[in-house]
């Protein structure tokens, strides 16, 4: 693909190839940082993807009780984000194992009782490395613009789920995603400390004010 294109360009050409929004949102931005994977691993990434979508997730939704259906555009944007950013030796969640080992943090903190607050500073500390805040930042920004990240009431909110008013709108979101994740990713590796946890940034939503 031309490196001449937009991101916005780039995504709007893979949506009309067919990719649909993850795929189109995921290579735009592999293709826009110049992160290279042959088809094959990337439908493979995809698939990974595909039980939190709404093609999957709402043939298993009980009246919304359970099903993640969150937006492919969102989803394929977090996973581009992961892509491009995380180092290839970071384990997920390997803090949390490591900590609950005897003499680690996490173990310690019980059995001394730490208060919460010591608690959340602790585990902020250990995790800001994945860069959840620059997730937080692009949801945030997703649903400050769209009032959802729900693939099926974005869907809803055109009426038919099965018409040319519902594949235009997805590609509005699919092009705004593209270029709003593109903003928080270069924002990020230019400079993580903006997108900290911590108050004034993102909150632990069991943390206090």
């Amino acid at each position: 693909m031309s490196e001449s294109l937009s991101i916005e360009e780039r995504a709007l050409n893979y949506l009309r190839q067919g990719w649909g929004s993850r795929a189109s949102v995921l290579r735009a931005l592999l293709d826009d940082f110049g992160f290279a994977f042959d088809e094959h691993t990337l439908k493979l990434i995809c698939l990974a993807l595909d039980p939190f979508h709404a093609p999957s997730a709402s043939l298993y939704t009980d009246r919304g009780k359970y099903g993640i259906t969150v937006c492919g555009a969102l989803s394929g944007a977090l996973a581009a984000f992961n892509l491009i950013t995380a180092s290839v030796d970071l384990l997920p969640y390997e803090f949390w194992t490591e900590g609950m080992k005897e003499g680690g943090w996490i173990k310690r903190m019980i059995d001394e009782g730490w208060p919460l607050e010591k608690k959340i500073e602790a585990y902020i500390k250990a995790c800001e490395k994945y860069g959840y805040g620059a997730h937080y930042e692009m949801v945030k920004r997703f649903y400050e613009r769209f009032g959802t990240t729900d693939c099926l009431e974005l869907e809803q909110m055109v009426g038919d789920p099965v018409s040319y008013e519902c594949f235009k709108n997805c590609a509005k979101v699919v092009i705004w995603t593209a270029a709003m994740a593109k903003d928080v990713i270069s924002a990020f590796r230019k400079e993580p400390s903006r997108f900290r946890i911590g108050k004034g940034n993102v909150q632990f939503q069991f943390l206090k004010e």
